[in-house]
């Protein structure tokens, strides 16, 4: 029974809206190429049964989409050339002018914030390429 409803919570999970003129068909090839590397098991169970696994009672677990997260996040703030996005949660923005230290140094703010007020450390998913060694994800100093 899990595999049936870890089928349909990924079908679910799968359905591209997007608005008219857009690109389709993305979505199913990326989730199938996934899910291949995984011995074809629906993704969703995978990630309950990690869960399941890994979280303890009295454990806090925020699961963050692309799809957006309550409104307590932080969202649609600038600091000068650089801000967050006002239409993803947590998405830094670089307006002209921003350079790499701006937002280096933005991301630190935004992170320190998150983690005083909900004890959740943000790492970052890019990659920084030509910066120093990574401080949990973000680089130690951006160049000048």
């Amino acid at each position: 029974m899990p595999e049936i409803i870890g089928e349909n919570v990924d079908r679910l999970c799968t359905v591209e809206m997007r608005p008219q003129g857009m690109p389709r068909g993305k979505i199913h090839r990326l989730y199938e190429a996934a899910r291949r590397k995984q011995n074809g098991r629906p993704l969703t169970l995978l990630a309950a049964e990690k869960l399941r696994a890994a979280v303890k009672p009295g454990d806090y677990v925020i699961l963050a989409t692309g799809a957006g997260v309550p409104p307590w996040m932080p969202a649609g703030e600038t600091d000068g050339p650089v801000g967050l996005s006002t239409r993803h949660t947590l998405a830094i923005v670089a307006h002209e002018g921003a350079r790499a230290r701006d937002i280096v140094a933005f991301a630190r703010r935004v992170r320190a914030r998150v983690e005083a007020r909900f004890g959740v450390r943000l790492v970052p998913e890019p990659i920084f390429w030509g910066f120093p060694g990574p401080d949990d994800g973000l680089p130690k100093d951006a160049p000048r």
